[in-house]
């Protein structure tokens, strides 16, 4: 027997899916960011010492490290921005609808 699964349910685990993925994304940006920040302190220490280090263009790496943050925003976003609520029933066909009452003393339009 095959199990049926409402599209609001896939939904759900998509949404969960890529908010899992855009946090993993962030994380690793900041991570990314931060190593390669500290290489570029290492590297000012080195000139500012007036010692011979090597040298290596860190610019790259950072922009690297700032469009994978970029992109797994945008991906956090995204997975926040679909539905994971619950459907609201609905009545079966030929049953009245019903619609809730206002509270007592609230005006009318």
């Amino acid at each position: 027997m095959a199990v049926r699964v409402s599209t609001l349910a896939r939904m759900r685990v998509v949404s969960r899916v890529i908010v899992v993925i855009g946090v993993l994304g962030l994380l690793a940006a900041v991570i990314y960011w931060a190593v390669q920040g500290w290489e570029v302190y290492r590297q000012y220490l080195a000139l500012d010492a007036m010692r011979s280090r090597e040298f290596a263009n860190p610019l790259p790496q950072l922009a690297l490290a700032s469009g994978l943050g970029v992109v797994a925003g945008l991906v956090l976003g995204l997975g926040l921005s679909l539905p994971i609520g619950r459907q609201p029933k609905r009545p079966a066909p030929g049953e009245p609808v019903t619609r809730p009452e206002p509270p007592a003393g609230a005006a009318h339009p």
